[in-house]
């Protein structure tokens, strides 16, 4: 790891503060987080030195690591590991790959901006795929748009009490 003579201040500046409030640096060390794709060496030295400044060492101090950690399958087996150093830990960071941010959306359905932009008639097919097929709204009943893209406005419900604990809902459109 190298670094420029001013990150080198930096974090010799963080190391040996001058004035110190521990409710601060507790913050700032919970505010201490490993990405997705961060390298987990650098997360470690980081974090550690925000840990000896709040004076927390041992079994609290890897908690404390292991909390900072976004990868929950790198979490999950530290945890498991039941490590009792934090340099028995930083072995075990150093071999772990960084894995970068699952992707919540299948990249086969993901589309380009121009196919974003087509006809939304052209992007309801039937079952067949031969031919399309406009969509309905269902506020105003009409062919051509979906309920989202009505002129008319939203939906409007109501709910009435019949008796206790038994409700009617009634939907209004305009």
């Amino acid at each position: 790891m190298l670094f420029t003579w001013a990150e080198w201040q930096d974090k010799l500046r963080l190391a040996f503060p001058s004035d110190e409030n521990y409710g601060c640096l507790l913050m700032e060390m919970l505010a201490c987080r490993a990405r997705y794709g961060d390298s987990l060496e650098e997360y470690f030295y980081e974090k550690i030195v925000l840990l000896n400044r709040c004076n927390i060492s041992g079994k609290n101090a890897i908690d404390c690591i292991l909390f900072g950690i976004e990868d929950r399958s790198v979490k999950t087996s530290a945890e498991a590991a039941q490590f009792t150093e934090p340099d028995k830990l930083l072995v075990y960071l150093r071999n772990v790959k960084n894995a970068k941010r699952p992707d919540k959306i299948n990249t086969t359905l993901q589309a380009s901006n121009s196919d974003n932009k087509r006809n939304v008639n052209n992007f309801h097919k039937n079952n067949f795929g031969s031919k399309y097929v406009k969509p309905k709204c269902y506020n105003c009943g009409e062919e051509g748009h979906p309920y989202f893209k009505c002129k008319l406005g939203g939906p409007y419900f109501s709910t009435f009490e019949i008796s206790p604990g038994h409700f009617v809902i009634r939907l209004y459109t305009s």
